[in-house]
């Protein structure tokens, strides 16, 4: 009998055995489901765009017309049409801007320290001087499309311009340019001046030591040059910037009023604190705004 029962166990065992493996097939597909949502999850941070690709190494942006996405940084100021965003973990490039301005109408509520993300926007390059005219541009993304992810964050730290940080080109305002300055073929932030601004577009930057080489215009608007003037090819007597052929003195920084009053101030005051603020472009020439008080003697 014992010997006649032993096929039927053996049997009886083969198809539990069978059974079991055809379950665990069964269940394979419900493991891998997953995946895919791993997947799209990764896809989704490829996407983040940032500031430095849409800045580009050039004075028009290589994403031009083109819709952005996740753009991610820190408001560090705030105007009438819009605010300035920068990227807190800069690619280590200095030849692309980690700040841009973020044109919207009409401007939401943020505030300066919000971490903001644009969900989408569209790249431009608004010119200041108008349509047509052969003034360089700003680039921008439009959009009202964004999410404040927290507030109170530090700001960037500022790109200090002169000693101790980036040299200021002294002498050439752009020598690669043939025909319109905004499409020139070689950029070169450290010798052409017109570059070595754009190179720092929107972002946060800081001066010292200034000194006044120009008296506060009708405009609020005032020249200074960085570290004293050590920097500058040739002050005359009365402490001005001499303009001469072959000098075009890129090393002037024009300060302006758009965050701040600018006081009456005459040609050689020296500043006692660091002049922080943002470059931006307007009527021709890249700017400096304080976003500071300034104090000067």
């Amino acid at each position: 009998m014992k010997l006649h029962r032993l096929p039927l166990l053996l049997a009886c065992c083969l198809i539990f055995t069978l059974a079991a493996c055809n379950l665990v097939y069964t269940q394979a597909p419900n493991q891998t489901e997953t995946e895919p949502r791993a997947q799209e999850t990764k896809t989704e941070t490829t996407h983040r765009t940032l500031i430095s690709q849409i800045q580009g190494a050039q004075h028009r942006s290589p994403l031009e017309g083109q819709t952005v996405t996740d753009v991610y940084g820190i408001v560090t100021g705030i105007t009438g049409s819009g605010f300035y965003l920068q990227d807190p973990k800069p690619d280590l490039d200095e030849c692309t801007s980690e700040g841009i301005f973020i044109a919207m109408q009409p401007v939401s509520p943020v505030k300066v320290g919000d971490e903001v993300l644009i969900a989408n926007g569209v790249v431009k390059e608004f010119n200041p001087a108008g349509a047509g005219n052969n003034s360089l541009t700003i680039t921008q993304i439009q959009t009202n499309d964004f999410n404040v992810l927290s507030k109170g964050n530090s700001l960037p730290e500022p790109i200090v311009l002169g000693e101790g940080g980036r040299t200021i080109p002294n002498q050439v305002i752009a020598n690669d340019v043939n025909g319109y300055a905004g499409k020139s073929g070689l950029f070169d932030p450290q010798e052409d001046g017109l570059d070595f601004y754009e190179s720092l577009e929107g972002m946060r930057v800081q001066v010292n030591q200034a000194l006044a080489v120009s008296p506060t215009s009708k405009y609020r608007e005032v020249v200074i040059v960085a570290d004293k003037g050590k920097n500058a090819t040739v002050l005359s007597l009365r402490g001005i910037l001499v303009l001469r052929p072959e000098d075009f003195n890129p090393e002037r920084i024009l300060i302006d009023d758009a965050f701040i009053n600018i006081p009456e101030i005459q040609v050689g005051a020296l500043f006692d604190q660091p002049i922080v603020g943002i470059i931006s472009y307007d009527f021709g020439n890249f700017r400096l705004l304080p976003t500071e008080k300034l104090t000067f003697s």
